[in-house]
């Protein structure tokens, strides 16, 4: 059996896995000081049997070294240079691979989520930033500084928003939840969330319609270029938005069609993530299995 792990800057989701499946899952509170000993007391409260668990998957967020299991930078959870896989696995005695939440995310749908009849893919996460993973003929890509994924920064995508990374041109402040709320007031007047603002979405509310046009125009077009570049079986989309469903998804290809080539759109569906906030602790419990059984 596998244990998924997904750290976020607030809450931890920890999961079993057994055949592919979920057999068992809570979550506990982040205090970044004692996450790993947290972890372990946890174990114990839920009765999880670490003499039983083959190997542990970890993803968290920042810049990961996977190879090494160091955590080059966090800033949700304050780390700099943390050596989370060695000091986990001097605790445990149990083999532990770490891996970034985006990339987890994205390996989480490929595996048994969206994309999981297909041998390359790229998920678009949209949340309070906008993450990512690329997934081409059925390797995760890190790139040679692990930093592929970060689908959110640099380029020229838009040109009124700065983005928290301190460029001033990024797809994150447009088309992240947090930059599509912003679109909305923008467009309607006054603070309006996401999932309030879906029925008005799925009306075709005029205001609403625009304030998505200008968030994901941006995206839609950053997804042509990968879709050039890369030509993967599909593009997946999560986070809070994509619980509006099949309907975003066909807007956002409407938006690709205007950049892109229709014999190359035509054949690479956008699709909606179904393994929701599951997503983490399925990618790093994979991470875990393909990993360990290298060192076989």
């Amino acid at each position: 059996m596998i244990l998924g792990i997904d750290i976020g800057g607030t809450t931890i989701k920890i999961g079993l896995i057994d055949n592919n499946k979920i057999v068992r899952k809570y979550t506990i509170k982040t205090n970044s000081e004692t996450i790993i000993d947290d972890l372990i007391k946890s174990f114990v409260i839920n009765k999880i049997n670490v003499n039983q668990i083959d190997a542990i998957g970890c993803a968290l967020p920042g810049f990961i070294d996977h190879k090494n299991g160091v955590v080059t930078l966090s800033g949700n959870l304050g780390y700099k240079n943390y050596q989370f896989k060695k000091i986990f696995e001097e605790k445990l005695k149990k083999p532990v691979f770490v891996v970034n939440d985006a990339n987890a995310a994205a390996l989480g749908e490929y595996w048994v989520g969206a994309g999981s009849k297909y041998d390359s893919t790229i998920l678009y996460t949209l949340g309070t930033g906008l993450g990512g993973g690329i997934i081409i003929n059925n390797q995760l890509v890190f790139g040679s500084s692990g930093y592929a994924g970060e689908l959110g920064h640099g380029g020229n995508f838009q040109n009124e928003r700065n983005c928290t990374c301190g460029l001033s041109n990024c797809l994150e402040p447009f088309a992240s939840a947090t930059g599509i709320e912003k679109s909305l007031k923008e467009f309607l007047g006054k603070d309006i969330s996401l999932k309030d603002s879906v029925e008005l979405f799925l009306k075709n509310d005029s205001n609403v319609i625009n304030a998505f046009t200008k968030s994901l125009t941006p995206l839609a077009n950053h997804i042509a270029i990968m879709e050039t570049s890369l030509n993967p079986d599909c593009i997946i989309i999560g986070g809070g938005p994509s619980n509006i469903g099949k309907p975003l998804a066909d807007f956002i290809k409407k938006l690709v069609d205007k950049s892109q080539l229709g014999f190359i759109s035509n054949k690479t569906p956008i699709l909606i993530a179904t393994t929701r906030n599951d997503a983490g602790i399925l990618g790093a419990a994979y991470w875990a299995i393909t990993e360990s059984t290298k060192l076989v």
